[in-house]
């Protein structure tokens, strides 16, 4: 899809290793309600 020669450096880690680094560093995590979305029956 992407040629290499656009690839700077690839890092070998998990999604959820970069979520629980993220976790770990701020430990609160204000959750806001955006309204962004609508459900419809």
């Amino acid at each position: 899809m992407f040629s290499a020669a656009k690839i700077v450096r690839e890092i070998q880690v998990d999604m959820t290793e970069l979520i629980a680094d993220y976790l770990k560093k701020h430990p609160v995590v204000e959750a806001k309600a955006d309204q962004n979305f609508q459900v419809v029956l």
